[in-house]
């Protein structure tokens, strides 16, 4: 996400007119941010593209989400973290997430009789 401000060459305040926002994926962020920032005309512009409602919907998507709602429930997340957490363990050589914080080298040491 990020924001534009938007300067009118006739307004001497020195503050920005307008503004508005973007959301997008981090790949695609750093082209249209150069893009805005080589603009510069007295024209008007508008640019129109999708929603916030349509990139949060997207994004539930390609996170296996069926709605933007579970991928704001709490309970739902934890579950997805775990599963991710799973995943990458089990790429490690481990059989889960717990059996890989017990084989750490950053797992607390285990107090000795």
């Amino acid at each position: 996400m990020g924001r534009i401000e938007i300067f009118d060459s006739q307004d001497e305040s020195g503050y920005a007119v307008s503004e508005g926002i973007y959301t997008m994926p981090f790949v695609a962020a750093s082209q249209f941010e150069d893009f805005i920032e080589s603009l510069e005309t007295d024209l008007p512009i508008n640019i129109e593209i999708g929603s916030h409602q349509w990139c949060e919907t997207e994004c539930a998507k390609s996170l296996g989400f069926e709605t933007v709602e579970e991928m704001r429930d709490p309970e739902i997340i934890r579950a997805f973290q775990r599963k991710k957490n799973d995943i990458y363990a089990q790429e490690q050589g481990y059989k889960d997430w717990d059996d890989l914080l017990a084989n750490s080298k950053f797992a607390p040491k285990k107090k000795e009789d």
